[in-house]
């Protein structure tokens, strides 16, 4: 087994996220690893001494992307993922209307149409996971809160 030269110690990595769900990487190469290719990093870094890995996560938002005023942590996850959730289930009931609309139970439709259904169907299941993942995903964290 390689033994790094990399001294081990506490880190806060952070998924940081956009508004369009888009995960910010950075790219670099390890400080021992220096010739080889660059790899894709979450943001993040070690935790300082007396630190918290929610104030080092802070931190390295701020020291690494500029950002002062990120949300971090279970509360602002909670919030963040019922803002999501929210928009998951618009975007479902609109599809699911237009499935009622457009493509009413047993009604006789072409080719094109059975295609067009089955794209739609797919949008209904995307945002059907997301609004499950959602309510499960909050259960989560209001059980570890109390």
């Amino acid at each position: 087994m390689l033994k790094s030269s990399i001294a081990e110690r506490p880190t806060a990595r952070v998924l940081l996220l956009d508004a369009r769900d888009r995960i910010l990487l950075l790219k670099g190469r390890l400080p021992n690893a220096t010739g080889a290719p660059g790899a894709w990093f979450t943001v993040g870094g070690g935790v300082e001494a007396g630190e918290t890995f929610e104030e080092a996560a802070a931190r390295e938002i701020r020291e690494e992307t500029g950002i002062a005023d990120a949300v971090i942590g279970p509360l602002g996850l909670d919030k963040e993922i019922e803002r999501r959730a929210a928009l998951h289930a618009e975007k479902l009931a609109a599809y699911e209307a237009i499935e009622a609309r457009d493509f009413p139970a047993g009604a006789e439709l072409s080719r094109e149409a059975r295609i067009q259904h089955l794209i739609l169907k797919t949008g209904i299941m995307y945002e059907a996971s997301w609004v499950a993942w959602s309510q499960e995903a909050l259960a989560v964290l209001q059980d570890a809160k109390g």
